[in-house]
């Protein structure tokens, strides 16, 4: 494995990890579609906030990181591969972005004790 291909896998696990144990991006998305859906027990509510500030921060910077990697690597590649690998780099800039949000919705409502 090349230095680029390790990188990528380290980001890749940055973001994996903390959400198959917490599911913080997916219990805060899903609080605000459905007030009902539970999608998984957690007791990331029950987190304090430098916490779950952490946990985003590290997930945003693995997936910020990733996309960025994954749309360098692009470059290698030809044809079919080549949009492969870029729409899977827009998709996680996507997610990557709205984990920067919730990343900025936990600091912006830390003073008012969320």
């Amino acid at each position: 494995m090349n230095k680029k291909n390790i990188f990528l896998t380290i980001s890749f696990l940055m973001f994996v990890i903390p959400e198959l144990l917490w599911s913080p991006i997916i219990s805060i998305l899903s609080s605000f579609l459905s007030p009902n859906y539970i999608f998984r027990k957690t007791n990331f509510d029950n987190f304090s906030n430098n916490l779950i500030s952490f946990i985003l921060t590290i997930q945003s910077v693995g997936l910020v990181s990733f996309a960025v990697l994954l749309l360098q690597l692009s470059k290698n590649y030809h044809g079919f591969k080549k949009v492969g690998v870029i729409i899977c780099g827009i998709l996680t800039a996507l997610v990557a972005i709205i984990s920067c949000f919730e990343l900025w919705f936990s600091f912006s409502l830390r003073s008012i004790g969320w």
